[in-house]
């Protein structure tokens, strides 16, 4: 009789234990889901109640192509890879904002040389998303600049703010018609620096 009973018993262990290892791991994927899937902020400037953040919805800060052929402006321009991202400005009343949009290169990741690629920066306005940077060739600064972009990053916009607001950006890169390489890689990352007033 006790045997049945400890059979029983180790039955209902076994399925309560089961149950519940399931139920952690539906939690456990749910919240990964989640955290991967977060809307990124990165606060880069904060002063006296002013804020500003580069926002953007991808896994990473920046913009990697791989296996790339030579591409006309033309076509890379409205290529459908592009990295989308925000800059949002939080200021009080007098406050001004200066921020810098630079881009680092990922030499790792990069098998083009920098005048073989195309750089393409577009700001949204009014619903229509204009020129800002380029096309043009990867150059590293020589040495850091005021706003605080770094030596060898390129800085691809400067932006002065006097009232909060939000700044839609579309970043587009692509291997030059003019290069000599018949493929290659390229990846990097975008930074923002800013400086409250």
């Amino acid at each position: 009789m006790s045997n049945n009973k400890t059979k029983e018993l180790s039955k209902e262990f076994w399925i309560v234990l089961i149950a519940i290892c399931l139920f952690f791991i539906v939690l456990i994927g749910v919240g990964f889901f989640t955290f991967a899937n977060r809307e990124k902020n990165v606060i880069v400037e904060e002063e006296d109640a002013g804020k500003v953040t580069l926002n953007y919805s991808s896994t990473t800060n920046g913009l990697t192509i791989t296996k790339v052929t030579p591409t006309t402006d033309a076509v890379g321009m409205k290529s459908e890879n592009y990295f989308e991202f925000s800059i949002k400005s939080k200021l009080e009343d007098d406050q001004e904002v200066e921020y810098e949009i630079a881009i680092l290169k990922n030499n790792k990741k990069s098998t083009i040389p920098d005048d073989g690629i195309k750089i393409y920066l577009e700001k949204e306005k009014d619903g229509l998303y204009t020129d800002v940077f380029g096309p043009d060739k990867y150059e590293a600064l020589k040495s850091n600049t005021e706003i605080g972009s770094k030596k060898g990053e390129m800085v691809i916009a400067n932006v002065s703010r006097s009232e909060s607001g939000t700044d839609n950006y579309r970043l587009r890169i692509w291997m030059s018609d003019k290069c000599i390489l018949e493929q290659g890689d390229y990846s990097v990352d975008v930074n923002l620096y800013a400086k409250v007033k």
